[in-house]
């Protein structure tokens, strides 16, 4: 045994020589160093680990040009440290673009990685970055986010009348409320069903003019805003119209005993029923003759169609909840998205823009306090209305998302 003992002290002062270098290195690592690193792991994972990538980085937070210059030469060092090459498109196995964006918590960096027809979005809050500067790169559009009203009750979805009023959807009613949460209601109406709810109960509203249409799982309730409370209700296998103002319209046949869309679709200048993969919420994008679709499917990926049959393009890491309306900044559509996630953590909405068959961030995320429980086009397109469950509070909050332009 002596001949261990001498060897290991030997090579034990050497081992700790070599750790203490290790960690030596690790502190000496400067704040965008590790952020540098840290990042190119999270996009190496998502991407599969490539040989060969072209990168860009482009800032729209308010870091400084220089910060931001010296960050994309640390993602640039890092990539190489990983062996990875950075080449032309023309020979890149994937193609990956960093933003430098920001929410009301700070920085955050969202990194959007194509490989071959698939796109992969995946967004990281950051701090302590070094010198943070007040000078602002924008993005040309912001959201803003207003919250209508909060309340304990479950709200499925809710339609803005005019400035006063309010029309809300829940599980059991349907009433229209002044946006003073202490006034009670205008006018109601009990909504009646003879079978229990699914757990994750979803709904959706309709108004064509004064009328309204009320769509729950296998169960239709129409009426009048006017009064209310002569909705009549009954039972209905319809499909749930996945579209509002504006051509074509499409509907969907909604699972009565799930939280999805069976993947049946009916398309207003498309005479055949279409039969796609299962999907949580849909939209179009733009309208008439050259209008897109997107499915937020339940496999965890966002498909984009032309003619329903198939896929142009499929998007990875957003979330199951989307929605779009009309842009007046540049006259384009917008799709808003959630990132992907459980229901403990909070939402982030973005705003993207469809360029060439291609998804592009639009804006800078708005992070909410809770999970987004619906996200629909309001029925004048003017905006995008949220039904946000508050972690905090366990309370339902209907938010009304609008875009502004950042001239």
């Amino acid at each position: 045994m002596k001949w261990k003992v001498a060897f290991l002290a030997l090579i034990l002062p050497s081992t700790i020589l070599l750790t203490s270098l290790v960690q030596a290195q690790e502190t000496e690592l400067s704040d965008r160093e590790v952020l540098a690193r840290d990042t190119v792991k999270t996009i190496l994972d998502r991407a599969g680990n490539p040989n060969n990538i072209t990168f860009s980085l482009e800032n729209r937070s308010t870091i400084s040009i220089s910060d931001a210059t010296l960050y994309r030469k640390a993602i640039e060092k890092q990539f190489r440290a990983f062996k990875v090459n950075l080449v032309k498109p023309e020979r890149a196995q994937a193609e990956v673009k960093v933003t430098l964006s920001e929410n009301k918590n700070g920085p955050l960096w969202v990194a959007e990685i194509k490989l071959g027809s698939e796109t992969s979005i995946v967004m990281q809050e950051f701090r302590n970055f070094e010198n943070a500067a007040t000078t602002s790169t924008r993005s040309k559009l912001e959201l803003n986010d207003d919250v209508l009203f909060t309340q304990s009750g479950h709200i499925l979805d809710f339609a803005r009348l005019d400035a006063k009023n309010i029309l809300v959807l829940q599980p059991d009613s349907l009433f229209i409320m002044g946006q003073n949460i202490t006034e009670n209601p205008k006018s109601a109406a009990r909504i009646l069903h003879d079978r229990p709810w699914p757990r994750d109960m979803r709904g959706r509203l309709m108004l064509r003019g004064k009328d309204v249409e009320a769509y729950m799982p296998d169960f239709v309730c129409k009426g009048n805003i006017q009064d209310i409370s002569k909705l009549a209700c009954t039972e209905s296998s319809d499909p749930w119209p996945l579209t509002t103002k504006g051509e074509p319209a499409m509907g969907g046949f909604y699972s009565p005993v799930r939280n999805f869309f069976t993947g049946a679709v009916v398309v207003a200048d498309i005479t055949a029923e279409q039969n796609l993969a299962g999907f949580f919420t849909a939209a179009r994008v733009g309208d008439g003759a050259n209008a897109l679709w997107l499915f937020a499917g339940t496999n965890g990926r966002t498909r984009l169609y032309s003619k329903l049959n198939q896929p142009l393009k499929t998007f990875s890491g957003w979330g199951s909840s989307l929605a779009t309306l009309p842009s007046e900044c540049n006259n384009s559509w917008l799709v808003l998205v959630t990132r992907p996630g459980d229901a403990t953590q909070n939402d982030q909405l973005v705003a993207m823009e469809i360029v060439n068959q291609d998804a592009k961030i639009a804006s800078n995320p708005v992070e909410v306090n809770g999970t987004v429980d619906a996200l629909w086009t309001a029925p004048d397109n003017s905006a995008v209305n949220a039904v946000i469950r508050n972690h905090e509070t366990g309370m339902y909050e209907a938010h009304r998302i609008t875009v502004r332009c950042n001239r």
